[in-house]
């Protein structure tokens, strides 16, 4: 499974950190509260990543049940 972050992959967005304008609040250190709110908005990354792996996992699953229980209904 690719870790591309779901934003960038859902809207084309750039990755966080990586937009390629050099702006003044690039240059100085990142406050506490931009520090949070970067933490905050990776963690919700990687639980979006998380439920597209639970989803497809799950799809499977269904699959497989469904090969099952069209078996069972055939003999």
């Amino acid at each position: 499974m690719s870790l591309t972050p779901w934003l960038t992959t859902q809207t084309g967005a750039p990755p966080l950190g990586n937009g390629g304008h050099s702006t003044n609040s690039q240059h100085r250190q990142p406050s506490p509260n931009n520090n949070f709110l970067h933490l905050i908005m990776m963690t919700q990354d990687q639980g979006m990543l998380q439920a597209q792996a639970d989803q497809v996992a799950s799809a499977a699953r269904i699959a497989r049940l469904e090969d099952a229980i069209l078996l069972l209904l055939v003999n």
